[in-house]
């Protein structure tokens, strides 16, 4: 076997990258593995194919980013119902929020300014519409998009308050806590598949720099 065959093996399909003393070094989904190779050259699976395997999971991922974005859009929609407004999941959901009740005197040109705003990025973390207003300007500065009420969880006050608030209050912070780690573990589960051609490709265009700069 040649250097970036795809083998089975126990622990899942890998990637051969060296073999040395019929030893096969291999990379997995989640790390490397270190095998004799009558150990590896053995092993027959039973079961799917690699790209059954990599279907379903991309399969599953999926279905569950969409189970919390529905659970999103309906929190949404139940706490606009609540103080009386209509949902807009296509403007900042802060916003929308905000404007509840507001008079609103000069229809027109009210309508013009919305439409010349850009139009809100979801948050990394908890998928809500933030426009640049209702974003961290932290995260913003590395072009990534966390809405305030996400930043608040990285500041020791949020823990202070989980401690202070009133039970419904607290209950409804740490179930955005959740909400984040769900969203969060989905987002590398989904990135980690694509870390180690990430490192190589930048390791490559490391060396090609290195040798620009000593020529």
């Amino acid at each position: 076997m040649q250097p970036g065959h795809v083998v089975a093996t126990p622990y899942g399909f890998g990637t051969l990258t060296n073999t040395r003393d019929n030893v096969h070094e291999l990379r997995l989904p989640f790390g490397r593995l270190y095998a004799h190779r009558s150990s590896i050259e053995g092993y027959s699976p039973d079961h799917e194919t690699l790209e059954d395997i990599n279907a379903k999971k991309a399969m599953k991922l999926n279905e569950a980013y969409e189970a919390l974005e529905t659970m999103r859009r309906a929190n949404f929609e139940l706490k606009c119902q609540e103080i009386g407004i209509s949902a807009n999941h296509h403007e900042c959901s802060t916003c929308v929020v905000e404007e509840a009740g507001k008079e609103i005197r000069f229809p027109r040109i009210n309508k013009f300014v919305k439409d010349q705003k850009s139009k809100p990025i979801p948050c990394l973390a908890c998928a809500t519409p933030t426009c640049i207003k209702h974003s961290s300007e932290s995260f913003r500065l590395e072009n990534i998009t966390v809405c305030n009420s996400c930043e608040k969880v990285f500041h020791l006050d949020f823990m202070l308050d989980c401690i202070t608030l009133q039970h419904e209050q607290r209950l409804e912070k740490l179930n955005h806590l959740a909400d984040m780690y769900d969203r969060t573990g989905l987002l590398l589960t989904y990135s980690c598949q694509y870390i180690d051609d990430i490192a190589d490709a930048l390791d490559t265009t490391k060396k090609v720099r290195n040798h620009i700069n000593v020529g």
